[in-house]
């Protein structure tokens, strides 16, 4: 009767150990191999992963109507979404600047900004002068 017991015993522990990727010497090879280590996760090993979303790009065009020059110049340019663009305009020789036409902070000031929260074109107008 103690034998049975003690084949019992055994039995349920081998079959545990087993179970948990242990093995007696058998013909079961470990779970692992060399140095590594296996880490099974609990609730404190959890590691939540979050995902940035992909940032956007937009479109500035630039357009010029009459004699001068802008910063960033005439041209389409391509920024992340919700950029804030420093605009600047400067009259030729016989120009002066009148105003802004596009989102800009200020249509009425050579310098100025636009804030890019989607594609925009924004054109500079100049007028001649009787100097």
């Amino acid at each position: 009767m103690r034998s049975n017991f003690i084949l019992a015993i055994s039995s349920i522990l081998i079959l545990s150990l087993v179970s948990l990727g242990c093995s007696s010497g058998g013909t079961n090879p470990p779970a692992t191999q060399g140095n590594q280590n296996t880490v099974v996760p609990t609730t404190s090993h959890l590691v939540t992963t979050t995902t940035s979303p992909a940032v956007s790009n937009v479109t500035l065009t630039m357009l010029i109507e009459g004699g001068g020059q802008t910063t960033p110049a005439a041209g389409k340019y391509t920024y992340p979404k919700g950029t804030v663009v420093n605009l600047s305009a400067i009259g030729d020789i016989h120009w002066t600047f009148n105003l802004w036409l596009g989102a800009v902070t200020d249509t009425r000031s050579a310098s100025t900004t636009i804030v890019l929260n989607s594609d925009e074109t924004v054109t500079a107008f100049f007028s001649a002068t009787m100097d």
